[in-house]
């Protein structure tokens, strides 16, 4: 089984901790985990590449992605 998304595997998991009982309220919850992801990640590269410079990022997240395959 390949597990791609490793997310969608934990959010069940911390939802439960967050004591979300209905559909509505299990939206929201995803709805607003995602946006506080997608915020997280987009100001962390922009730090990033911005501390170790452009083509030093470009070059470390070629390699990253070379070394997964």
């Amino acid at each position: 089984m390949v597990r791609r998304f490793k997310y969608h595997l934990i959010r069940p998991e911390f939802f439960a901790l967050l004591d979300t009982k209905g559909q509505s309220e299990k939206a929201v919850a995803t709805v607003i985990f995602s946006i506080v992801k997608f915020a997280a990640s987009i100001i962390c590269a922009i730090f990033l590449v911005d501390v170790i410079g452009r083509k030093r990022s470009l070059g470390i997240g070629i390699s990253l992605q070379a070394l997964s395959l």
